[in-house]
């Protein structure tokens, strides 16, 4: 696959098929993502793989949460909302055969004090968002 192909057929998936995931994609998916430029080469990112039963359902109650907490706060209608908790809650959407949790260690840093927080901070966000970028673009390959 070349990589326009990759680009231009990624979609945003939100029903997953209940299958196994192979711990030799796994392994390719965080091997693209570590690939990744970062600010000032700290590679201050943190990768989880959440496979078990119980950690799957616990992120899948937190995204959830997260969605319908956003479209309230959107000013979604509670219609529509109720719609929303049925397809996530009956219809299994977001229910993933494993999540990939990308994490940011704030104690790796290139600048020491108070005064550059926000800006490791924003490094920190564009080096994970690159990796996750790679992470996506990965995943469409396999």
């Amino acid at each position: 696959m070349e990589l326009g192909d990759a680009i231009f057929t990624r979609t945003s998936v939100r029903y997953y098929q209940e299958r196994e995931v192979e711990e030799e994609k796994i392994k390719e998916l965080i091997e693209a993502a570590i690939r990744a430029p970062t600010a000032s080469g700290l590679e201050n990112w943190l990768f989880v793989i959440f496979k078990s039963s119980e950690a799957k359902k616990k992120v899948y109650e937190l995204i959830a949460k997260g969605m319908i907490e956003y479209y309230q706060n959107f000013g979604l209608s509670e219609e529509k909302i109720e719609k929303l908790k049925k397809r996530i809650y009956e219809e299994k959407m977001y229910r993933a055969p494993l999540y990939i949790g990308v994490f940011m260690n704030k104690n790796v840093r290139f600048l020491k004090g108070e005064k550059f927080d926000l800006l490791e901070f924003v490094w920190s966000v564009e080096s994970a968002a690159m990796a996750i970028q790679n992470l996506m673009l990965k995943a469409v390959e396999l």
